[in-house]
């Protein structure tokens, strides 16, 4: 008689059964996980922004002085477009001609897939930290892949903000302002900047 012995390791058919089965799970999680990142990437900038608006109003307050946030495409100097895509610069000189020893802050949003549409090219805080320009609101929307935020500067300086998302067939979405005296270094869950 032989002896049987037994062999370890699996088939062929079980191989390709957990193989289909992992495929159908990815394929079903892929688009959420999409939609998580876009997300993520809207929650980014937005707090990116929101936060040199907070940062510039604050030196603004300090120094006493006016600082100015601009949309930049080179990182030196206010570039004068709505468009906010490439990037910003907080600066002390409300001028177009930046020294720059007199640039505060810089950023870029190259490596983020949202799009920054503002309803101005620069937005001024003076040392009362109110808004300078004599705009009423200036509104930026940012936008990554069906995540709409949308950014407010009020005349006093306060910022707010709603957000949306639009997936097949159903939408929601969620608005907060914040309180002109609150902290600009405070993070909160719920929006307030």
């Amino acid at each position: 008689m032989k002896n049987l012995i037994k062999k370890q390791g699996f088939t062929l058919i079980e191989l390709l059964i957990t193989i289909s089965i992992l495929s159908i799970m990815l394929s079903i999680a892929a688009p959420n996980f999409s939609s998580l990142v876009s997300g993520s990437n809207a929650s980014s900038a937005e707090k990116r922004l929101a936060a040199s608006f907070s940062y510039a109003r604050s030196e603004a307050v300090t120094r006493g002085v006016d600082v100015t946030v601009c949309s930049s495409v080179d990182s030196l100097s206010c570039s004068g477009l709505l468009q906010w895509g490439d990037g910003w610069i907080v600066h002390l000189s409300p001028d177009p001609a930046i020294a720059a020893n007199e640039i505060l802050r810089v950023e870029t949003i190259s490596e983020l897939s949202v799009v920054y549409t503002g309803s101005t090219s620069s937005t001024c805080f003076d040392r009362l930290g109110v808004e300078c320009t004599g705009v009423a609101a200036q509104t930026f929307s940012i936008a990554s892949n069906g995540v709409l935020s949308t950014l407010t500067v009020a005349s006093s300086g306060s910022l707010g903000f709603s957000s949306a998302s639009h997936s097949a067939g159903s939408s929601s979405s969620s608005s907060s302002s914040s309180d002109s005296s609150s902290d600009p270094s405070s993070d909160s869950s719920s929006g307030g900047y």
